[in-house]
């Protein structure tokens, strides 16, 4: 099932949308010889293509679809 993202900086003004994206994720990058830790959303497409956002600068809105993938995942670990 893919779905699609939608995003924007924390101050702009207009949502940008990634379609057919069958995955996304974060993590915490820590750059060695610093201190400082950013936190990073990876979105991936179907197509291979992915995408890297600071967590810090942007907003994410994400399609009902994954809602569903989330329930869908959920209920397939706990068995039902």
């Amino acid at each position: 099932m893919v779905y699609d993202v939608y995003y924007k900086r924390k101050n702009g003004l207009f949502w940008h949308r990634i379609k057919r994206v069958k995955g996304d994720y974060s993590f915490y990058v820590k750059y060695e010889g610093l201190t400082i830790i950013h936190p990073v959303r990876i979105i991936e497409q179907d197509n291979g293509i992915r995408h890297e956002f600071p967590m810090s600068d942007f907003r994410f809105k994400f399609s009902k679809e994954r809602c569903l993938l989330n329930k869908e995942n959920f209920d397939r670990d706990a068995g039902k």
